[in-house]
């Protein structure tokens, strides 16, 4: 495929991407909001700053520079991979052990559950984030399209089904969870890629 068909494809792809995800998340919200009460969104509110910051965290930097980078090799791939997985790890663990803080602040102390639910996504997306990067590498977004609107319509229906059930606030943690999961499922199974079983001191520090 030449580099105008391929920028055409791209573009495409991430309209396609774009409108389905947010035409989706539209309809569950919808029917999220029907089912839940306005409080049990308040209580996410109070956190989504914080799933914020740890999401920055985990995508600053190594992502980006991986694919501006001409010459890789599976050794670089290698070693930013298990480096987004304990950066990951560290971030979940500071925010499971400041979830009570939080809650205490907000004089919530559900919060510390639904925290340190959550914040496992931390866990989950970094083990998709050299996929993602391969596929926009390559401009690969029909993939990446492939893979999102599914694991959001996936998500969607384990929430509204848990808000039938009555959970509450845990359906929207139930959804993200289920999301990220089905997210990080499809897009090992897509690319088919998997990491070595090296890590490579002299490359990360380049």
């Amino acid at each position: 495929m030449s580099l105008k068909k391929q920028a055409l494809s791209g573009v495409k792809w991430t309209f396609i991407q774009q409108f389905g995800v947010q035409g989706i998340g539209f309809i569950v919200s919808i029917v999220l909001a029907r089912l839940l009460e306005p409080e049990e969104f308040g209580l996410i509110a109070m956190i989504t700053i914080f799933i914020g910051i740890g999401n920055a965290l985990l995508n600053a930097g190594l992502g980006s520079s991986l694919i501006r980078s001409k010459e890789l090799n599976e050794e670089d791939y290698s070693t930013v991979f298990y480096f987004n997985l304990v950066v990951s790890v560290i971030v979940y663990l500071i925010t499971y052990f400041a979830a009570p803080y939080i809650a205490q602040f907000y004089k919530q102390y559900i919060l510390i559950g639904l925290i340190r639910w959550l914040t496992l996504t931390f866990i989950i997306n970094a083990f998709a984030i050299i996929q993602t990067t391969r596929l926009t590498k390559i401009m690969d977004f029909k993939t990446q399209t492939i893979v999102a609107i599914p694991s959001l319509i996936i998500g969607g229906i384990v929430g509204v089904i848990m808000a039938y059930q009555n959970y509450g606030v845990w359906s929207l943690i139930g959804f993200n969870l289920v999301k990220s999961l089905a997210n990080t499922i499809q897009l090992w199974i897509h690319t088919k890629w998997k990491p070595l079983w090296v890590f490579n001191k002299e490359k990360f520090k380049h």
